[in-house]
């Protein structure tokens, strides 16, 4: 007998994660909804309250727009000056960990989708490393997303940065600013740039400190 071939199977994590807004994308979910059975639809569907149990999501934007504009954009792999291919917004690795090779090329807009999905890991795992990030504002926890992609997710308690790790834990919030200028590698032939990165950094933080100020004093 002819052996009977399995239909395959497509994973809703993968599906979702490549959704665009295309017109032809929004069509395919609209089918997908109407093959759906009714009460797996409702609002009181298991499914849909472990959705919203993570509460608001937050807006990674600021963090976003901090990288792309002090990591530049190379749709060609290159070899950035610490010595690591990279591609796209500085991007080291893709989506199932393999890593960035020299001559591979990309598109615009998979040099954004790379970006962002490094910036979400980054945030999660800062999110259970960083003491008090929950009382973080989102601009305070983008401005240590932005820091760690270009000084490594690992900063916290690292030699290296040592005063930033002591603010941090000791929750001196108003003294972070200045402690994030200081890793601009001075004497090197990028620490200009790496200055002006870490006085953006400080400018959104400062704007999220002030924010949870202001709402203590209401």
């Amino acid at each position: 007998m002819p052996r009977t071939k399995r239909p395959q199977t497509v994973s809703l994590i993968d599906f979702f994660v490549w959704y665009r807004q295309l017109p032809h994308q929004t069509a395919a979910i609209y089918e997908l909804q109407d093959a759906i059975p009714a009460h797996l639809l409702r609002a009181d569907a298991d499914w849909y309250q472990t959705w919203k149990a993570g509460g608001k999501q937050e807006d990674m934007t600021p963090a976003l727009n901090l990288c792309m504009e002090f990591e530049g954009l190379s749709l060609t792999a290159y070899m950035c000056p610490a010595g690591f291919v990279s591609i796209g917004y500085g991007t080291r690795w893709y989506e199932d960990g393999s890593e960035v090779r020299l001559k591979h090329k990309i598109s615009e807009a998979r040099a954004v989708e790379l970006l962002e999905f490094e910036i979400h890991r980054i945030y999660e795992k800062l999110g259970v490393r960083i003491p008090y990030w929950d009382e973080m504002p989102c601009e305070m926890r983008c401005a240590l997303t932005s820091f760690a992609y270009n000084c490594g997710v690992n900063f916290l308690g690292s030699p290296h940065f040592q005063t930033i790790t002591a603010k941090l834990r000791e929750k001196k919030w108003e003294s972070v600013p200045a402690a994030l200028v200081l890793y601009h590698n001075p004497g090197t032939d990028y620490a200009q740039g790496l200055k002006r990165r870490r006085m953006g950094e400080s400018e959104l933080w400062v704007s999220g400190l002030r924010d949870a100020e202001n709402k203590l004093s209401e």
